[in-house]
C-alpha cells in the first residue's frame, strides 16, 4: 500500500473574515469533479483500484489524500494532482455539499458538547479566525456560491507552501519522478500572498469568566474551562504535552481520578492543548449531572492550582513519562498514522529528526520542568468557563462561587 497526501496552505485560518468556512466548503467540493471527470467518475476510478480519495481542511492546512495499492502508485498520485490542479465546481455539487454542511450545523445545535466547543471558542477569540466556526455559519454558507470556491481555490490552493507525503512501499527516486511529471508547470498563488501562520496577538483575558447556555430541561451540564494556549511550535511544547497527560490526557490522570474515581461526578473528563499555527485553546472538558456542577469545578480549579504550586512527584512524572513513550509507536504503525507525523513537520516547520528524538526528549522532562511550564502556561484566575445545561439549576451553585463573573447568554454569543 502507498499513502498520498497532498498539503496546501488553504486551511481555516485564511477564512474572509465575511465567510468562515469558505476553506471547509472549497476543500468538501475538490473531490466533486474536475476538468477532466465528475465526481462520480473520480470515484469509480478509485473505487476500482480498491483504494480511498477524499479532501478536507484543517485550520492549519487543507489536505488531499489517497490511499492505493503500491502497483497503483502512479494512477492514485495522477488523481491527487488532478483534484488540486483542475477541480471544478459544478454546480449541482456546490448546492449539495452547501445542504450537507447545513445539516451538519443543525446536527451540531442540539448537541451540547458541540454547543459547549463552540460557544467556548467564540467567546474566547471573539471575532479573530479562531472564534469563528471552522465549518462555516448558516448565514456564511447560504452565502456561499460556486464563485466565492473557485476564488479561494485560485488563491490559496497552488505550489506554494504545499507538501507532498507519501508512505509506503514506495522508492523516494520513484517517487520524484513521477511527482515531477504530474506536477510539472503547476502554477498558483505567488508565496508571499499566503504567508503560513496565524497570528493572534490578542490581550490576554483581564479576570475569570462563567458562562451559562441555558438548555431548560437537559439531565447534564457540557463544561468547558480553559484559556488560550500555545502555538504548536511553542518551545516548551514537550513539557506541555508531559503536563496535560499528568492533567487530564489518559485515564489515570489528576482530573479522571478526581472527577471520575474519587467524587463519582462524570464518566470521564479530559483536558489538552489544541495543535495549531497559532494560539490554540487549553481547554478542560467534561459532562456532568447538574446537581454536580459547582463542586465539580472546585475540584478543576483544585487541580489547576495544584499543577502551579508543588512538584509532581518523580513516581507520577515517570508514569505519565513511560505511558507517553510507551504509547507514540501506535501513532505510526499504519501508514495515515505515519503521514500525519509527517505532516505535523512539514505544517508547523519541525526538524526532520523531531520525531526520531521525540522519546528522548520526553524522558528529559522533570518534575521542576512541569512546575515552571504550569507556572508559565496556566492561569486558572482568567479562565473562561462556559456550561450548557439549565440556568435555573446552574446559577445558584455557580453564583454562590463565582458572583458577578456569571452570566447567562445565548449560544454563539
Amino acid at each position: 500500500m502507498v499513502h498520498l497526501r497532498l498539503l496546501t496552505d488553504s486551511g481555516g485560518q485564511h477564512a474572509p473574515e465575511n465567510l468562515p468556512g469558505l476553506p471547509s466548503f472549497t476543500s468538501a467540493l475538490m473531490d466533486e469533479g474536475t476538468t477532466k471527470r465528475t465526481g462520480p467518475d473520480l470515484a469509480a476510478e478509485i473505487e476500482r483500484l480498491g483504494g480511498y480519495l477524499g479532501t478536507g481542511a484543517g485550520w492549519d492546512a487543507a489536505v488531499i489524500e489517497a490511499e492505493v495499492l503500491a502497483k497503483d502508485f502512479a494512477t492514485g498520485l495522477e488523481l491527487v494532482a488532478e483534484v488540486a490542479r483542475e477541480a471544478s465546481f459544478p454546480e449541482p455539487e456546490v448546492n449539495r455539499v452547501r445542504r450537507q454542511l447545513l445539516a451538519e450545523i443543525v446536527r451540531r445545535r442540539a448537541d451540547p458538547s458541540s454547543v459547549a466547543s463552540e460557544h467556548f471558542e467564540g467567546s474566547l477569540y471573539g471575532s479573530a479566525v479562531y472564534g469563528r466556526p471552522l465549518i462555516g455559519t448558516e448565514e456564511s454558507l447560504e452565502a456561499m456560491n460556486r464563485a466565492s470556491a473557485v476564488e479561494f481555490f485560485s488563491h490559496h490552493v497552488g505550489p506554494a507552501g504545499a507538501t507532498l507525503v507519501a508512505v509506503g512501499d514506495i522508492q523516494s527516486d520513484r517517487l520524484a519522478t513521477a511527482a515531477e511529471a504530474v506536477f510539472s508547470g503547476w502554477t498558483g498563488v505567488a508565496t508571499d500572498e499566503t504567508p503560513r501562520g496565524a497570528p493572534l496577538d490578542l490581550a490576554p483575558q483581564k479576570r475569570l469568566r462563567v458562562e451559562i447556555v441555558d438548555r431548560p430541561g437537559a439531565a447534564q451540564t457540557a463544561i468547558r474551562v480553559g484559556h488560550r494556549g500555545i502555538e504548536r511550535g511553542h518551545p516548551r511544547w514537550v513539557q506541555a504535552s508531559v503536563l496535560n497527560c499528568l492533567l487530564g490526557g489518559k485515564f489515570t490522570s489528576r482530573l479522571n481520578l478526581n472527577l471520575r474515581e474519587t467524587h463519582g461526578f462524570t464518566y470521564g473528563v479530559r483536558s489538552g492543548f489544541g495543535k495549531r499555527l497559532g494560539r490554540a485553546p487549553f481547554v478542560i472538558s467534561t459532562a456532568l449531572a447538574n446537581e454536580h456542577v459547582g463542586a465539580a469545578l472546585d475540584e478543576i480549579f483544585r487541580e489547576l492550582e495544584r499543577l502551579r504550586e508543588e512538584v509532581a512527584n518523580d513516581a507520577e512524572v515517570a508514569d505519565t513519562r513511560d505511558y507517553m513513550i510507551g504509547s507514540f509507536p501506535y501513532s505510526v504503525e499504519t501508514l495515515r498514522g505515519l503521514a500525519g507525523r509527517l505532516s505535523d513537520l512539514a505544517i508547523y516547520g519541525l526538524p526532520d529528526d523531531y520525531f526520531a528524538r521525540y522519546p528522548e526528549v520526553l524522558a528529559a522532562v522533570s518534575g521542576a520542568d512541569l512546575l515552571e511550564t504550569a507556572r508559565e502556561l496556566l492561569a486558572p484566575d482568567r479562565a473562561l468557563v462556559v456550561c450548557v445545561g439549565p440556568d435555573r439549576e446552574l446559577r445558584p451553585q455557580l453564583e454562590d462561587r463565582y458572583g458577578a463573573n456569571v452570566s447567562v447568554v445565548a449560544p454563539g454569543a
